[in-house]
């Protein structure tokens, strides 16, 4: 089914533990409060319950001053699992100063699990976006995949943490843009410049000091990618909204290094944790599990048993 929310109006607002939304697409303009503060969530609005198995996209959240907090979902408990969340923004407008959090997502409690990020940006030229996905307080982020975010005057285009409590495991953020004109694709683009040691598990282009556990990415990781070359934002709206960008797959391959790296130790991974990826495969394969969203069974062969 499809929700095709009305702009200046939230599809859905979340408070009882046992409500759920599940196997919807969510789409159209978005939320938008007339305050000067306070657009929280322009499809979703949750503090505890379930959003499962859902396309979320084209979201809108921004006060009448620009500030703007999760494009697409705004969390603050609950879970949300197995969601391909697209296209969000938050800076609706693009106010001066206006610093917002949480282009596609922004949570400060909760978890979200084996979930797609893909596209949500900011190209305003006064507002400043920090964070594809943005989290806060005691919020926790488990297998995910995160590309394709840019905002135009803040470096941290991918996931920004913005607490000390907040963790991030097994998660892939790679081909991010960020850092004004011209713009480019890096660490900090990918994974801002803040808490650092929050990441476990974690994987993208450049190497990060503070986590032992890091794997650095190429193009060749992925079944089909291909970098951004050029250094100005008409350019990356051009190439993000080309025929040929549409067709990449962010999959991994058969020998990629986002297989088997992942952690199981419940002391990062939830017990909770979604058991399966977002494709509908299982999420644990001989005893491993990936890096992002996707698991990819890599062990492929035969046993021959001698008796």
């Amino acid at each position: 089914e499809i929700v095709d929310n009305v702009a200046g109006f939230r599809a859905f607002t979340l408070s009882h533990p046992d409500a759920v939304v599940s196997n919807l697409t969510i789409s159209g303009g978005g939320f938008r409060t007339t305050g000067a503060f306070g657009g929280e969530g322009g499809h979703v609005r949750m503090s505890a319950g379930l959003v499962a198995n859902c396309v979320i996209k084209n979201g809108r959240a921004a006060s009448s001053r620009g500030y703007g907090f999760g494009g697409n979902v705004w969390m603050s408990g609950g879970r949300l699992e197995r969601c391909f969340v697209a296209n969000g923004r938050a800076n609706w407008g693009g106010f001066a100063g206006a610093d917002c959090f949480g282009m596609g997502l922004y949570a400060s409690g909760g978890t979200i699990d084996s979930c797609f990020f893909k596209d949500n940006r900011d190209d305003n030229f006064d507002g400043r976006n920090y964070g594809s996905v943005c989290l806060a307080g005691t919020a926790k982020m488990v297998n995910c995949t995160v590309t394709g975010g840019y905002s135009r005057y803040a470096n941290a285009a991918g996931i920004y943490i913005n607490s000390a409590n907040a963790t991030v495991v097994n998660c892939v953020a790679y081909g991010n843009y960020g850092n004004k004109d011209p713009i480019v694709s890096t660490a900090a683009s990918n994974f801002g410049e803040k808490n650092l040691g929050r990441y476990f598990h974690c994987a993208a282009a450049f190497t990060n000091a503070s986590c032992a556990t890091w794997t650095v990415l190429t193009d060749a990781d992925f079944v089909k990618y291909e970098s951004f070359t050029g250094n100005k934002f008409a350019q990356l709206n051009t190439y993000m909204t080309s025929e040929e960008y549409a067709t990449f797959d962010w999959h991994q391959k058969r020998r990629s290094q986002l297989i088997g790296r992942g952690t199981l130790d419940a002391a990062y991974r939830p017990a909770d944790s979604v058991t399966l990826d977002l494709d509908g495969n299982p999420r644990v394969l001989n005893r491993t599990i990936d890096l992002g969203c996707w698991e990819v069974e890599s062990n492929l062969g035969f046993r021959i048993i001698v008796r």
